[in-house]
C-alpha cells in the first residue's frame, strides 16, 4: 500500500470576500498549480487510492481521512 501526503487548502472567494476551505484535501504539488491557494495544516497521510477518482491531484469531496470510505458494500449515501 503507498501512501501519499494530503492537506487542506483555502482559496479566497472574489464573491463572498473571504477565504473559503476546499472540501476536497489535496497534494503539495497540486495545490501550487491553484493560484492563490494556501496550506490548511496539519496533512495526513491517506492511501493513493482515493487521489484521482474525479480530479488529478485531489481527493473526493467531503473526503475524511479519519474515516476513509470502506470497500465493498455501500454503507452511507453521500448528498
Amino acid at each position: 500500500m503507498a501512501t501519499v501526503r494530503v492537506f487542506q487548502f483555502q482559496v479566497y472567494d472574489i464573491t463572498s470576500d473571504s477565504y473559503i476551505r476546499s472540501k476536497r484535501w489535496a497534494t503539495h504539488e497540486k495545490i501550487g498549480q491553484i493560484a492563490g491557494a494556501e496550506l490548511i495544516k496539519p496533512w495526513a497521510d491517506i492511501d493513493e487510492k482515493y487521489i484521482g477518482g474525479e480530479v488529478d491531484g485531489m481527493t473526493a469531496r467531503g473526503f475524511d481521512p479519519e474515516n476513509p470510505p470502506r470497500e465493498g458494500f455501500q454503507r452511507a449515501v453521500r448528498r
